[in-house]
């Protein structure tokens, strides 16, 4: 082996080592609070994913990152060189690509994105598009909203179908 590789594959285990130090004494010393950071970081990104599954609006922040308005999606520049490039020069970030939705695609989506949570969607969304007999055995209703059952899960994507 090459002495050079050698001695990255040194420097590579010391920065290891040290790192794992590190993060020894953190966890020794400061197991509390890195309790209650995880717990905040597990909150804020379950949030953060609720806006997408509730078409809520949402900025995506970094390279390759999509955001959503409400009526419109798009994507920042995926190559982080450009997209560095752009935001230091004008502040903005790049976009690569623009989606206009209409009123039926929103809808469609609001529908299976909705449907893949437990909350699920209003029932009047979907009122008299499916047969009886796949509301009683895939869905469960909670007043005026109605979500997949345990079985409705399994077969979503199969019942999405008919809906959309």
């Amino acid at each position: 082996m090459p002495s050079f590789v050698r001695f990255l594959l040194l420097l590579l285990s010391l920065f290891l080592w040290i790192g794992a130090g590190l993060y020894s004494v953190y966890v020794n010393k400061l197991k509390l609070e890195q309790y209650k950071l995880l717990r905040q970081l597990r909150a804020l990104r379950k949030e953060n994913n609720l806006l997408y599954w509730k078409m809520e609006p949402f900025l995506g922040v970094g390279a390759g990152a999509w955001s959503f308005d409400g009526k419109r999606r798009w994507s920042n520049v995926k190559n982080l060189t450009l997209y560095l490039q752009k935001v230091l020069k004008d502040r903005i970030p790049p976009r690569e690509e623009l989606i206009e939705l209409t009123p039926d695609e929103w809808r469609k989506e609001a529908i299976i994105l909705g449907l893949r949570t437990t909350e699920g969607i209003p029932y009047g969304w979907i009122k008299g598009r499916l047969p009886s007999e796949v509301l009683k055995e895939f869905f469960i209703q909670r007043g005026d909203k109605i979500a997949f059952n345990a079985r409705g899960f399994l077969l979503s994507n199969a019942i999405l179908s008919m809906l959309v």
